[in-house]
């Protein structure tokens, strides 16, 4: 694999399952372009760290928990501070209706589930504009 050492980026992972959730923080964490890859089980535990920390790139699920993927997206796209946020839905139920809903949200990055380790990479870095092969 071809790994840029940039070292600067910072992601959070809002996946309630923990498989999925430490995959993808281990993909992340092995493309060394992320100075930290922070974890939250669901949309409420995202906001709460949201609080304390931006982040470049948010990889969230649609349903979760407490505040599912769409509510937690709309809480992103009202704060103004989150502007240069970029966000990949990666979900498993993402049909025409919920296409539709996140078009309209304006997100254009979504990844289906089950994915590939090579589709999550190609897609990170066509969103952060790197030049990663996985």
């Amino acid at each position: 694999m071809n790994k840029p050492k940039l070292d600067k980026f910072t992601a959070l992972i809002v996946e309630d399952d923990k498989e999925i959730r430490d995959l993808v923080i281990e993909v992340l964490t092995d493309l060394k372009v992320f100075s930290s890859v922070t974890p939250a089980i669901d949309g409420s535990e995202a906001v709460l760290k949201m609080r304390n920390q931006s982040f470049d790139l948010i990889i969230t699920d649609l349903n979760m928990p407490k505040m599912n993927g769409i509510d937690f997206i709309k809480n992103i796209l009202a704060d103004s501070k989150r502007q240069g946020t970029q966000i990949v839905v990666m979900s498993g139920e993402v049909t025409g209706p919920r296409v539709g809903e996140l078009l309209r949200l304006g997100l254009r990055h979504i990844i289906t589930k089950p994915t590939s380790v090579r589709s999550l990479v190609s897609k990170v870095s066509e969103v952060l504009k790197l030049d990663i092969k996985a």
